[in-house]
């Protein structure tokens, strides 16, 4: 999961950009239940060097320990909406991986919990666990990378929500994906020019997310080097 929130280009197989870096490490056993207490090691100085952490993750291994609760609560509620909005913003081999500790537990009867922070996930029976293997489902989850001429007509750097209108006259609305970390100066060299945009498009069943990963120059076939500006751009 931390992978999938630094890494430009995760791929669906192979060895994991910086895994083990920091594994979490038992510390204690927890009070009342067969369980455990879990806890990061210290961050390195060059733990993330290589790697394009965007400004707003402090931690990507703590973000990547809400996201997966997150995952596991909303995939075992069965909203949709707020499933896409969370499988969108991770990598599908990310999601695979959370599936495949769900069918552990259905295929076991094993309940589950996990405590961080103020918020708490729990599965007080196995057909919680058979939901998130449901709602997971490979066949279910597509990801798609599309290029159109259009023009981007804004952007909110705290949301990170964009909106463009495309040259058919269609208006496209979503997120700006985390690979772009500087994204002041993504929206003062590209807002309100037309350029080729590249969207990655997630699907989950009837929904769909789109991410705005590039924009380059209609005259320059560009790459993705070329989006991220300066400050002085």
């Amino acid at each position: 999961m931390t992978a999938s929130l630094v890494t430009d280009h995760l791929r669906d197989r192979g060895r994991l950009p910086g895994a083990g870096a920091r594994s979490l490490r038992i510390v204690d056993t927890a009070v009342g239940s067969f369980g455990f207490e879990l806890e990061l090691p210290p961050a390195l100085d060059d733990e993330t060097q290589g790697q394009r952490v965007p400004s707003e993750i402090a931690d990507p291994h703590v973000e990547a320990i809400v996201s997966t609760s997150q995952l596991l609560d909303e995939a075992a509620t069965g909203d949709e909406d707020t499933l896409s909005d969370l499988i969108a913003e991770i990598h599908p081999r990310a999601a695979a991986k959370v599936r495949a500790f769900a069918r552990v537990l259905a295929e076991n009867d094993a309940l589950f919990a996990v405590a961080f922070g103020d918020k708490q996930v729990r599965f007080d029976n196995d057909a919680q666990a058979r939901r998130v293997v449901e709602s997971l489902t490979d066949s279910d989850i597509s990801e798609e990378e599309e290029a159109h001429t259009g023009t981007l007509l804004g952007v909110l750097p705290e949301s990170r929500r964009f909106e463009a209108r495309l040259a058919d006259g269609s208006v496209v609305q979503g997120k700006v994906d985390r690979s772009l970390s500087n994204i002041t100066a993504f929206k003062q060299t590209w807002e309100n020019h037309v350029a080729t945009l590249v969207f990655r498009v997630v699907r989950v069943r009837s929904r769909s997310r789109t991410i705005l990963t590039a924009a380059t120059p209609l005259t320059d076939g560009g790459s993705r080097e070329d989006v991220e500006p300066t400050e002085t751009a």
